[in-house]
């Protein structure tokens, strides 16, 4: 619970599947999350983006949109900057090819 990924079930187009990734872990100095990765079981290459923050920002979240190759789980994976992973995963079923 303390990741939260909200990309849709069904994907009617796998070209722009619109993913958002918020936290609940906190962004103080000595404890905060240092990034964001994006992967997605079967694309031809698994880790979709990642992105980096710091303490300063105050929250960390990410808005944007990916290709998906097909029906496949979506993880988003949160990385403090202790060493910890925190993770969600939707699966999320593919009309449209997007990757070609």
């Amino acid at each position: 619970g303390r990741v939260q990924l909200d990309v849709p079930e069904n994907a009617p187009d796998g070209r722009s599947v619109p993913v958002f990734v918020e936290t609940t872990l906190p962004m103080v100095s000595n404890d905060y999350v240092k990034a964001i990765h994006i992967v997605v079981d079967h694309n031809p290459d698994i880790y979709l983006a990642g992105f980096q923050f710091t303490a300063a920002l105050g929250a960390a979240s990410i808005d944007t949109r990916i290709k998906m190759r097909r029906t496949s789980y979506v993880r988003a994976i949160a990385e403090t900057s202790r060493g910890e992973l925190w993770s969600a995963a939707t699966k999320v079923f593919v009309t449209l090819n997007g990757c070609g």
